[in-house]
């Protein structure tokens, strides 16, 4: 499947612009695979570095799936690349709002504050990409690996800030979490060394 799906990206041929004209117009001709193509274009066009063209595929096809977080968080992301971080920002926020009000069923939204935090912590806003990394404790059953992540990058922004005692109590979250994951062996090595970016 992978194979035809790149052979009918590229052609037989290798030429990205005809396979991205292909996309686009089997995104467009509004057929049974059009949001499928539509999808497939956006990601091409997010690795082809084409942010602002991606942005428009996904903001094409977002409306058409509100309980979709993925599109919405992939805004986000398409926000960021593109240099926009406050609209990033809001999109980040808009999307953890609407998880907290229930409208992504039981979807793991919460990666919605890791992009934020992510966000926060590029722009050197320690006290700020903590904060939001901080937000995964406000869900309810939140995807185990997420959360491990969330309260090491709190950890690391807590060193960051001199804050040691409580980077330390999330390095502990980690391990706790799942002490044979890469994220605990992270953990343990910043429990002995503070964290510096």
């Amino acid at each position: 499947m992978a194979l035809k799906v790149g052979v009918s990206l590229v052609g037989l041929s290798g030429d990205k612009e005809k396979g991205i004209r292909q996309l686009s117009d089997a995104a467009h001709a509004n057929g049974e695979t059009g949001v499928d193509a539509g999808v497939l274009l956006m990601l091409f066009l997010r690795r082809e570095h084409r942010y602002a063209e991606a942005l428009e595929v996904a903001r094409s096809i977002t409306p058409r799936f509100p309980r979709n977080f993925l599109l919405s968080l992939e805004e986000g992301n398409l926000l960021r690349a593109l240099g926009k971080n406050r609209e990033a920002e809001a999109q980040y926020r808009h999307v953890w709002q609407n998880g907290r009000d229930g409208k992504y069923g039981n979807l793991h939204y919460e990666i919605a504050a890791i992009g934020l935090g992510d966000l926060l912590r590029s722009e050197r806003n320690f006290p700020a990409a903590a904060t939001a990394y901080e937000l995964m404790a406000d869900v309810q059953g939140p995807d185990p690996e997420l959360l491990q992540k969330a309260n090491l990058y709190a950890g690391e922004m807590y060193d960051q800030m001199q804050k040691r005692d409580l980077a330390m109590k999330k390095y502990q979250a980690v391990v706790a979490t799942n002490s044979s994951s890469g994220e605990a062996d992270r953990a343990r090595r910043l429990m002995k060394d503070a964290y510096r970016e």
